[in-house]
């Protein structure tokens, strides 16, 4: 999340927010209306490959996960260990599902070119 930002912001032209600032907006108004608008792209890449990272990161989930919280990589993980059953494999087709979802509407939105 925090490298798709950076290059964001790093490729962000700062002239544009001194001529929104010189054209008399404040600096929240010049970072809700120029800044923002313009480093979506990175926040909405990085918010989907943080998505679709924390679905595989089951060493780091079952690290981290305490008996009342139970994410979805440790709960499939058990239910692998568990049984046998071919329902898992539906889970996965669901998960790859969402992701298509997550990536046509980015497409839709504001066009992977600008994501990526």
């Amino acid at each position: 999340m925090v490298r798709t930002v950076g290059v964001s912001v790093s490729n962000l032209d700062p002239r544009l927010e001194l001529a929104s600032m010189n054209l008399g907006a404040g600096p929240i108004r010049t970072f809700f209306r120029v800044t923002l608008p313009l480093i979506k792209p990175g926040i909405i890449a990085g918010g989907v490959f943080s998505a679709v990272t924390s679905f595989g990161e089951i060493s780091i989930s079952l690290f981290v996960s305490s008996p009342q919280t139970i994410t979805i990589p440790v709960r499939t993980f058990n239910y692998i260990e568990q049984t046998f059953d071919p329902s898992v494999n539906a889970i996965s087709v669901i998960f790859i599902i969402i992701s298509i979802i997550a990536l046509l509407i980015i497409e839709k939105t504001i066009g992977l070119s600008k994501v990526m």
